[in-house]
């Protein structure tokens, strides 16, 4: 990787550069995660252009602007289609957000934990903006949101590169100096011993653990302690990959689980 980073050259959204003698390259805003690019060619004369994505997001969301959806021009596409099945459908983020916020205070009020599986980078940085948000406006109960895997880590370079945000949260964080990836709500886990005070706690708790679907990391530890109790809850927020513990439904979907049996189902994609 070092190797590789050595012959890398940074470019920037909408510069445009020559990578072959006929071949030039831009890259635009994909809305997906930091730095996320769809890729587009213009060939020759510029008769025959291409444009390539990975995930893209047409939807602001609470880290990014929407995707570029304007190209110079474009003679062929090819794009994901991570959620481009007929049946595919996603609730609008506000929405999202209140789902998730009755699920947190339903189970705060029977006394349980709430457990999420994010991915590091991306979903965690969203999710804890929802949650810094909620608190502060009183809309779920004050308490610690301990963040357990490389979360804490991915979340600093988000902070470091604020001009890839979405304009609202830029400003929040170069010219207001309030930056909710700071607030004393969250907490890291760095330790197997914290993480196991954590599981034996008899208060109720927020933990957002690695991996988001669940095929192993710390998000186990904690799902082995709590899969016994019908008090807690587990919320899905990302993507389930066929294969996974949690694939019979396609698509990004939210899940509680009042274990053993599901409460509900709702995307929040």
């Amino acid at each position: 990787i070092r190797e590789m980073a050595k012959k890398t050259i940074p470019l920037r959204y909408n510069e445009t550069t020559d990578v072959t003698s006929d071949t030039r390259l831009t890259f635009y805003n994909a809305g997906h995660i930091l730095g996320s690019s769809s890729v587009h060619l213009h060939i020759g004369d510029g008769l025959y252009n291409i444009v390539l994505t990975g995930d893209v997001k047409f939807e602001k969301s609470w880290l990014f602007n929407p995707a570029n959806n304007k190209f110079p021009r474009a003679e062929t596409l090819m794009t994901e289609s991570t959620y481009a099945g007929r049946e595919d459908y996603q609730h609008s983020r506000p929405e999202a957000a209140q789902i998730l916020s009755d699920i947190i205070t339903r189970t705060f009020e029977r006394g349980g934990s709430v457990l999420i599986p994010v991915f590091a980078v991306g979903r965690s940085q969203e999710v804890m903006l929802v949650l810094e948000q909620m608190m502060r406006e009183g809309r779920i109960p004050q308490t610690k949101v301990y963040l357990d895997g490389m979360i804490m880590e991915a979340t600093a370079i988000h902070a470091a590169y604020p001009e890839y945000l979405n304009k609202e949260l830029r400003e929040k964080i170069m010219f207001k100096k309030e930056n909710p990836f700071l607030s004393d709500i969250f907490a890291k886990v760095e330790t197997r011993d914290q993480r196991q005070e954590i599981c034996d706690a008899s208060d109720s708790r927020i933990v957002l653990a690695t991996a988001g679907m669940m095929n192993g990391g710390p998000v186990m530890e904690y799902f082995k302690s709590w899969c016994t109790s019908p008090k807690h809850a587990l919320v899905f927020v990302g993507y389930q990959a066929d294969g996974t513990a949690w694939s019979e439904d396609p698509g990004g979907v939210l899940r509680t689980l009042s274990y053993p049996t599901v409460e509900s189902r709702s995307s929040l994609r």
